[in-house]
Parts: C-alpha cells; sequence; structure tokens
C-alpha cells in the first residue's frame, strides 16, 4: 500500500490542548494506517508558556511564526493533502491562503467558534475586512470537520460541500475510572479544569458555590489556573499533561460553568469529557455541546439557572448512589462516543477518502 503524504498544520504544539486532542493524539495511529506525517506548530510550546507568564507574544517570535509558515505552504504542492487546524495564516486575507493551498486538497478542523475572533471582533475595519474571512476558506475546502452542530452549520453555511463531525475525543488508557473510596469524615471534590483565562466561568458561580458550602462542605479542585475566595475552600494545582487525569478521578464531582453566548456555544466540551471518562458525574451549564454530552438525569445535570446549579450540586454532595450511577453512566458513554478509540477509525477513513477524490 502507497502511503499518503499528509501534511498537519496545528495552531499549537503539544502545550495546547486542541492541538493536543484534535490533532497530536491521532499521529501514531496514522502512520500505523501508512500516512507520511510533517507536522508543524504555529505557535510553540515556548511561546505559548510566555504568552501564560505575560498575557502577550513577543513581537518578533510572531514574525518568526509567519515566516516559518508560509515557508511550508509554498511547498504544500508536494503532499497529498493538507490538514489544517482553523486557518494557517491568521489575520491574512483569505485569497492569500487559498493561493498557497491551490494545488492540493485540504481539511480544515474546528473545535472553537475561531470565526467570532473577526466577525465578533470589537474593531469595524476587522469585522469589515475578515469577518468573512473563514468562510472563504471553509467554501473551497475539500471536508470541514467540526467539532459540534454549531460549527458544523458555520461550514454548511459557508458552502462547504463535505462537513463532519467528530467530537473531541480522550485517550481511554490514560483515563482510569474513579475508585469508590471517599471515607464519610472527609468532605467530597468538585474539579474544574481549565486555564486562567477561562476561569472567569468559575469565577461567576463562586456566589453559588459559597451558598451550597455552608451547608455541605467540600473542597474546590482547580487544575491550571488560580482562583482564590476566603468563603471557599479551594485547592489550586499546576496543570501537566501527565497528572491531569489522575487529578481529576481523585475528586468527586466535575463541574462545567459557561455563559450562554456565541462564543459558548462553539465550544467542545473538554472538560465533561475528561470529567466522564474518569466516572465522574457532571454538572455543565446547559450551552452548547454540553447539552449533547449531559444526557440529564443519565451521567449529570444540566443547569439553566442559578437555582438549577444550587439544586444539582446539593443533590450530588448528599447522595453517594447518584454519585456512582451516574459515573459509571457517564464512563460508557466516554468509550462509546468520545474516546479515540471509537472515533480514530473514523477521522482515518474520512483523511483517506478526501486523499482519493
Amino acid at each position: 500500500m502507497m502511503s499518503k503524504r499528509l501534511l498537519v498544520l496545528t495552531k499549537y504544539a503539544r502545550l495546547g490542548a486542541s492541538s493536543r486532542m484534535r490533532f497530536l493524539q491521532y499521529f501514531p495511529f496514522l502512520v500505523q494506517q501508512g500516512f507520511e506525517l510533517t507536522h508543524q506548530a504555529f505557535i510553540s510550546d515556548g511561546m505559548l508558556k510566555c504568552r501564560y507568564d505575560t498575557k502577550k507574544y513577543r513581537f518578533l517570535d510572531t514574525l518568526r511564526c509567519y515566516w516559518l509558515r508560509i515557508l511550508i505552504l509554498m511547498k504544500a504542492k508536494h503532499y497529498d493533502l493538507v490538514w489544517i487546524q482553523a486557518e494557517s495564516l491568521p489575520y491574512f486575507p483569505a485569497f492569500i491562503e487559498l493561493f498557497f493551498l491551490r494545488k492540493t486538497r485540504f481539511v480544515l478542523e474546528y473545535d472553537d467558534a475561531i470565526f467570532h475572533n473577526y466577525d465578533q471582533h470589537r474593531l469595524f475595519l476587522i469585522r469589515f475586512l475578515f469577518g468573512r474571512r473563514l468562510d472563504r476558506l471553509m467554501n473551497k475546502a475539500a471536508l470541514v470537520i467540526a467539532g459540534n452542530a454549531y460549527l458544523a452549520q458555520r461550514a454548511r453555511d459557508a458552502g462547504c460541500k463535505r462537513v463532519e463531525i467528530i467530537p473531541t475525543v480522550v485517550d481511554l488508557t490514560r483515563y482510569e475510572v474513579k475508585l469508590d473510596d471517599h471515607k464519610i469524615n472527609q468532605p467530597l471534590k468538585i474539579v474544574w479544569i481549565g486555564t486562567q483565562s477561562t476561569v472567569k466561568y468559575l469565577h461567576n458561580l463562586k456566589p453559588i458555590l459559597r451558598k451550597v458550602y455552608k451547608t455541605q462542605p467540600f473542597i474546590l479542585r482547580v487544575i491550571g489556573a488560580c482562583l482564590e475566595d476566603d468563603l471557599l475552600d479551594i485547592e489550586c494545582l499546576s496543570w501537566s499533561e501527565k497528572a491531569e487525569a489522575t487529578d481529576i478521578r481523585n475528586a468527586d464531582i466535575g463541574i462545567m460553568p459557561l455563559m450562554d453566548s456565541c462564543w459558548e456555544r462553539g465550544k467542545c466540551g473538554y472538560k465533561l469529557i475528561q470529567y466522564i471518562a474518569c466516572g465522574l458525574p457532571v454538572i455543565g451549564s446547559a450551552v452548547g455541546v454540553n447539552v449533547d454530552i449531559i444526557e440529564n438525569g443519565n451521567c449529570g445535570f444540566l443547569a439553566e439557572t442559578t437555582k438549577d446549579w444550587e439544586n444539582t450540586l446539593s443533590k450530588l454532595l448528599a447522595s453517594r448512589k447518584l454519585r456512582v450511577d451516574f459515573g459509571l453512566n457517564g464512563r460508557c458513554i466516554a468509550e462509546s462516543d468520545y474516546s479515540m478509540q471509537a472515533q480514530q477509525p473514523r477521522l482515518v477513513s474520512l483523511l483517506k477518502s478526501v486523499c482519493e477524490c
């Protein structure tokens, strides 16, 4: 069998969760299936760490990113397929990007509503010049892979002839099911995982958490961000790829609060998927893909109002049986729908079908 040359252009390297989960974790299986991979990340791990520390990218580093990306795009015609995370040249006119890709087939992949970086930008000039930039790319793509229905609909509206939904998934070999080993005299742990840029969602939930805490004390485990509150027992842990699954599994309830806007509707529920893979019961805002992942009353609860959050947190904190039952149900859902093991054959089939068109 002749191998297919696949150029993979991601936004991040391994430190970026979206690139790691949507692309990098599939690489070993793709190689097994006969693909010859060339990978380039637009933003290196070093740059991303700098961004986390200083809240900005260094100018010269950014110029280097664009230069290296242009150099590899000049070689795109030598590949059977180019697989791109959202866009290859952010904030460039679409016709320039399409010029580099004109002699090869390309697949676009979206796990976030990145098009709103343009059409919802605070500056009119950006909205005017680039508001439909990604739609033009989608229109010319051989295939758009979307992480949820909201993103898929945008691609269809842009005129893409082939749109498929593949959810964000986890490698089940890294996520073991939580043991029911909680001791009665110890407080339960509610876990949230994210970054400093997304901890705002958890901050908005603090009034409810304080109210529940008064009658049902718990530990709030925050992974990947810092959160302070004198009225709560908060445990902040640094994120690492090696420890994240264990840090989640050693909690008791997973939460994913969100606001309801076009940005949140584009999210793919990665937190929830991590929680249910560990066998944790979950509570999530009834927004976007959360509704699809949480089968209300089966693996967790959807919360639309502050009262919903209060009631569902209280229920899960009070009932060991409910936590165990929801957790086992959630693990089954993760295995059937949200695991790399379940989705990687489909991904390979889609990429091969584009190569053979």
